[in-house]
């Protein structure tokens, strides 16, 4: 039987969160929904929490697979899915109790598009935030182009968990996470962007992510980072020949990406050395040169101080 969403949610070793995720989904408003939660390989009390969860709650299931990474729970989940819409949702992190309710509303008065996104708010362990901020007035994008440019100069934050992605587009576009240590979020937004045809974006925070010790965003190694430039780059030589691509998405998407990548390198404390190193592999000196002409100003600020001083550059981006 469908139904209008999916929740899917991958659960590795989170004992001491998942329950206050899994408490967020049971206090939507809205009820028209199935929680997939996809066990990948757990070896803490998560398994056991969620099959409590799953015998008292008829709407929701678990999955059990070896470890895998959280991209293959993700695409476990997409192929098991019998919802119009799938939302993804980290099992340390919570939507607020409308978010459903506030989806279906827009989903059905804007024509079923293929993305909806909602704003984002961090949070850490000591200052969880239960309360929305935000206009809930959304923003309707009928030309795409222009929701991948503010992602690309960060004026939009758009998260894989918390966004409702139709299913069918995603089967039609044949849509799923590639297996990378680091940035598979990231790379998604951008495949589903380059290929949406409506997409609605609301600035209220309806989804809360916890920043906590440990978790990927916070773990960097040079490896993962290397093979995340690979995929990107590929990306960015399919992209040339999409028209669903932006112009300022094939001219600046790979480039934007390696300065990112290279500040959350800094500021994960690696020595200046090993920052180096990275700067070569990912070619910094030929995307810096790309940036200068990038239509943000900060961003294009900071590549021109790279050209003046790489070591002014390392420092402003520790501190930044």
């Amino acid at each position: 039987m469908s139904v209008r969403f999916s929740i899917i949610m991958p659960i590795y070793n989170v004992e001491d969160y998942v329950c206050q995720s899994l408490q967020s989904v049971d206090a939507q408003t809205f009820r028209d929904f199935e929680l997939i939660m996809i066990n990948d390989g757990s070896t803490d009390g998560s398994k056991k929490i969620c099959e409590d969860f799953a015998l008292t709650h008829p709407y929701s299931y678990l999955v059990s697979q070896k470890n895998s990474g959280l991209g293959a729970a993700r695409n476990t989940g997409i192929r098991l899915a019998k919802g119009e819409y799938v939302i993804f949702l980290d099992s340390d992190d919570f939507i607020q109790p409308q978010t459903l309710e506030l989806y279906n509303s827009l989903i059905s008065i804007h024509d079923h598009p293929d993305v909806v996104a909602s704003g984002v708010q961090y949070v850490d362990q000591n200052s969880i935030s239960q309360t929305a901020t935000g206009s809930t007035k959304p923003v309707v994008y009928d030309n795409v182009h222009l929701l991948q440019n503010d992602f690309l100069k960060r004026t939009k934050t758009i998260l894989v968990p918390g966004t409702a992605f139709s299913l069918l587009w995603i089967q039609e576009n044949n849509l799923l996470f590639k297996r990378l240590a680091y940035s598979e979020d990231i790379i998604f937004i951008w495949e589903a962007l380059c290929r949406a045809r409506r997409a609605i974006f609301i600035p209220h925070t309806l989804y809360n992510y916890l920043q906590r010790p440990g978790s990927i965003m916070r773990s960097m190694d040079h490896k993962g980072v290397i093979d995340a430039y690979k995929a990107y780059s590929i990306l960015d030589k399919d992209l040339r020949f999409q028209r669903g691509a932006s112009g300022q998405t094939r001219q600046f998407m790979l480039s934007r990406w390696v300065l990112g990548t290279i500040h959350a390198y800094i500021r994960n404390d690696h020595s200046n050395s090993d920052v180096r190193q990275l700067m070569y592999d990912l070619d910094f000196d030929r995307h810096a040169a790309n940036l200068r002409r990038f239509p943000e100003i900060k961003a294009r600020l900071v590549a021109w101080i790279y050209g003046l001083s790489p070591y002014m550059f390392r420092n402003i981006l520790r501190w930044k």
